[in-house]
């Protein structure tokens, strides 16, 4: 009956482990499924933004193969049509023409589709008039580039993808087809074990799902041994997915694909990543996580067992128990706590030494011990010799006042087992009553927040906030003690550039590996301070000599230049520094000031050109100042009609009669006189006068055409400088508009020039105005072409009229036969894209006897005329013919 009771009354204590148990069980289990689900989710996820970000760069990879091959069948095409079908092949090979290294052939097929030239042996090349793209050609009249199916070359089994356009007689008749022929292996040089493992997956297809080329692994896609047997026909321009195994591919993997349109082509960029690839770490992992759950579970099982079993023989023997003696302790009530009561040991009325005649067993453990072993010890044996008299006198001033509370840190040297406690010591009649609580998570915990408060996140460097309280610290040595002191302030260029274009995670790991190479190359003691973005500093004490923060400088810029390779792929950045060296700049200076000084400094190093180091100077503050004071005069220089056209003439290449003029701005500025665009066009935009200065322009150009239209000049059309912002802030048609009828112009009588074509291309909303301004009959011009990012395929996008090429490559003309070459190529390009082409910075009669003999049609530079003023345009506007006709 007795032990029935027993049961009744305590069941819920004895079956509690074995429930805790299951129910910590089955958390295990859960914990490890959502685990091995999100870890598969995981690696799912970072194969798809993989294969995404991967087709991406393979997209531009296959944009310019096609795009030069374009460009060579393109030339090839007009040479061929020029010297009326008297064209030899090889004389291009000899030239140094058509020798990129991908290319296997260029040959051009009759209207029966025999060979009539090659760049390689002619009896190397069967008749091609069965060839897919021969016939393609023969029944379509479109002169436009294409794209055939792969092939095989005959005379070495390689397979190739063949660029064709079709050859038209005078009269239109076909006469032929040029084809360029590249090795399809060429398009899979882009693979990358590391990216894409032993067998990921690069092709390239048609919008219909026909595979151009195509590599799996190690193997070449080839019409008879094709490597992908089927393509999704793809319903947007990019995008990324999971792939079945078959039909798609030959070896029945399962894939995941990234997909990319290539920009103004009709192909889609493929990029793959085998799906056990990619899976391959969350499978090892697997294994293990169940492991653990089960050998988690078979542990719980036993201790549930075991924990059962002790409760019911505790709870039996508190059941036979008569009586519970309750133990009252003064510092015991907590849990944590340890307990000890000490007695004073003493040398007539002197304490010298306390003994430990009580404790609990939580205390003990404090010092390693169980209770019968600490019971008994002495401090003269507790602590060490260089701890006993500060602790000593602690606890004598705690016996005479009755009471003492803190916190301390334990010195390392004693027997007490802890980092920091929280005493309380209570005199108790003749004896100490002292308890301890271990609090050394929690100042560990509160040393950690310190600790991060004043550490860069992302690369463990110290932040802004440890600079401004170290950094004054520093300065307070260095005047105490008579020396010197620098500080560098280092901002790296072209980050945003890889920040935008390879993605944040990217930027991340780009900033956590120049914060390790910094470090790197710093002497001992120098420390580097990430202040947030992409700007950083160091701070050097200790310096022998300026060179020394000069030397540390070179080492910066050097060791950043290097190539970092991050996510497969090469990025190239740099440094500019900017130094600030205590006491060179001031004895007064403070912390503030010091950051202040290499901030202005950097800048300065980035005006002489990125990459390099400067020093601070007085009159680099005043640089800025006046860069200040020239920013603050623009929003009174429009209203104060400060600005003033000068005009550059353009004109005809064959006889130098005058074709157009373009608007170049300058500022009568009231104390500096004039000023060139160099000396204000960069602050326009941190002003806030693009919109308005731009209005302004293309009003005095209007009005100035207006003034030499009522005096009956003859008139010449004048081209106005117009950047892609100002398309995308405002409204350019409207204000063209708003202009020729204020002043009553023909619409023909103004032209637009553009140079950051890129930015224009992918604008609905801008080309809509461009067609807008075209309607109205004004013309757009392409400035300093083939330096900037335009390209074939989207001049092709715009309603372009005029092609203007740098002076950069003008320059070269009769000193570099391959500047000749270059610029006889883009004269052809743009002829085929019936564009007027005009060379700028011409400057030598032999550089106008050259573009002649190249049949440029336009130029303009100072062998002309500089940039004039409107009072002395209007006597060329009477003799409008500026250069002799014969050739110098």
């Amino acid at each position: 009956m007795q032990k029935l009771q027993f049961l009744k009354g305590n069941l819920l204590s004895v079956l509690i482990w074995p429930a805790l148990c299951l129910l910590l069980g089955s958390m295990l289990w859960g914990a490890t499924l959502v685990r091995l689900h999100t870890d598969r989710q995981l690696a799912q996820d970072n194969a798809l933004k993989s294969v995404a970000s991967l087709s991406g760069a393979y997209a531009q990879y296959l944009t310019r193969t096609v795009e030069q091959m374009d460009q060579i069948a393109m030339q090839v095409q007009y040479d061929w049509n020029r010297t009326g079908g008297a064209l030899d092949l090889k004389d291009f090979r000899r030239q140094g023409l058509l020798i990129a290294p991908q290319l296997i052939t260029v040959t051009i097929l009759d209207k029966d589709g025999m060979p009539v030239t090659s760049t390689v042996n002619l009896n190397a090349r069967p008749s091609g008039a069965t060839r897919e793209y021969f016939v393609y050609h023969r029944n379509n009249d479109s002169l436009a580039a294409r794209v055939g199916m792969p092939l095989i070359w005959p005379a070495t089994g390689t397979s190739i993808l063949p660029f064709t356009r079709r050859l038209n007689a005078p009269d239109g008749s076909f006469a032929g087809v040029v084809a360029v022929s590249i090795g399809s292996g060429y398009f899979s040089e882009f693979y990358d074990d590391v990216s894409l493992g032993n067998d990921g997956l690069l092709a390239m297809v048609d919008l219909e799902g026909a595979v151009r080329t195509a590599r799996l692994g190690d193997t070449i896609h080839t019409s008879a041994s094709p490597v992908l047997h089927h393509s999704t026909i793809f319903s947007s321009t990019e995008g990324a997915m999971r792939m079945e195994g078959r039909p798609a591919f030959a070896d029945g993997q399962a894939r995941y694909v990234g997909w990319r349109k290539l920009q103004g082509y009709p192909f889609m960029a493929m990029v793959g990543i085998s799906e056990n690839e990619a899976l391959a770490g969350y499978h090892a992992t697997r294994a293990a996580y169940r492991d653990y759950a089960l050998g988690g579970s078979v542990a719980l099982l036993f201790f549930g067992l075991v924990a059962s079993i002790m409760a019911a023989r505790l709870a039996w023997r508190k059941q036979q128990m008569e009586a519970v003696r309750a133990t009252y302790r003064v510092a015991t009530e907590g849990a944590n706590e340890g307990f000890y009561m000490l007695r004073p040991m003493r040398s007539g009325e002197r304490v010298t030494d306390f003994e430990v005649v009580d404790c609990n067993e939580r205390g003990a453990s404090f010092y390693g011990m169980t209770r019968g072993q600490l019971l008994g010890q002495r401090f003269s044996t507790l602590n060490s010799p260089a701890t006993l008299a500060a602790v000593l006198s602690t606890h004598v001033a705690a016996l005479a006042s009755g009471f003492y509370e803190d916190e301390t840190e334990i010195m390392p040297g004693g027997s007490l087992r802890l980092a920091w406690a929280h005493r309380r010591l209570v005199r108790s009649g003749s004896d100490l009553a002292v308890t301890l609580r271990d609090i050394s998570d929690s100042k560990l915990h509160e040393q950690q927040l310190i600790r991060m408060a004043r550490e860069d996140a992302l690369t463990g460097l110290p932040n802004r906030q440890w600079l401004n309280e170290e950094l004054a610290g520093a300065l307070g040595r260095a005047r105490r003690q008579g020396g010197m002191l620098a500080l560098l302030f280092i901002d790296l260029d072209r980050f945003k550039h890889v920040n935008d274009t390879a993605g944040h995670q990217v930027g991340d790991d780009l900033l956590k590996a120049v914060a390790r190479r910094m470090q790197s190359v710093l002497r001992p003691g120098d420390q580097a301070v990430r202040l947030g973005g992409d700007e950083f500093t160091v701070m050097m004490e200790r310096l022998t000599s300026e060179q020394d923060a000069n030397h540390a400088a070179e080492r910066i810029c050097a060791v950043l230049s290097e190539p970092f390779a991050l996510a497969g792929s090469q990025h190239s950045i740099g440094a500019s520094v900017g130094i600030s060296i205590f006491p060179r700049d001031g004895d007064g200076l403070d912390a503030e000031k010091m950051l202040n000084n290499a901030d202005i400094a950097m800048y300065a190093a980035k005006a002489l050109g990125r990459g390099g180091h400067h020093v601070f100077e007085p009159q680099l503050y005043d640089r800025l100042r006046q860069r200040i004071d020239i920013e603050q005069a623009l929003g009174s220089a429009i209203a104060n009609d400060e600005f003033a056209l000068y005009f550059q003439p353009r004109v005809r290449t064959r006889d130098g009669v005058l074709v157009g003029l373009e608007a170049l701005l300058r500022w009568n500025h009231p104390e500096r006189g004039l000023l060139s665009p160099g000396d204000f066009i960069p602050l326009i935009e941190s002003a806030g006068l693009l919109q308005a200065l731009g209005d302004m322009v293309i009003n005095k150009a209007a009005q100035q055409i207006a003034q030499w239209q009522r005096r009956d000049l003859p008139l010449a059309p004048v081209a106005v400088n117009v950047s892609a912002r100002q398309f995308n802030q405002g409204d350019v048609v409207q204000q063209l508009a708003a202009a020729i009828k204020t002043h009553e112009i023909s619409a023909c009588w103004l032209e637009i020039e553009i140079t950051d074509v890129a930015a224009l291309a992918d604008s609905a909303s801008v080309k809509a105005q461009l067609e807008a301004l075209g309607a109205m009959g004004v013309r757009l011009h392409i400035d300093d072409f083939g330096v900037g990012p335009s390209s074939l395929a989207q001049l092709q996008q715009l309603p372009v009229q005029v092609l203007k090429i740098h002076p950069r490559f003008t320059s070269r003309l009769g000193g570099d036969p391959a500047g000749a070459a270059f610029f006889n190529a883009m004269i052809t390009m743009a002829h085929a894209l019936k564009l007027v082409v005009v060379a700028e910075g011409v400057e030598s009669p032999s550089q106008r006897a050259l573009l002649r003999e190249l049949d440029c049609d336009e130029m303009q530079g100072y062998l002309i005329a500089p940039a004039l003023p409107a009072s002395q345009v209007a006597a060329l506007l009477r003799a409008p013919r500026m250069v002799d006709e014969a050739p110098a």
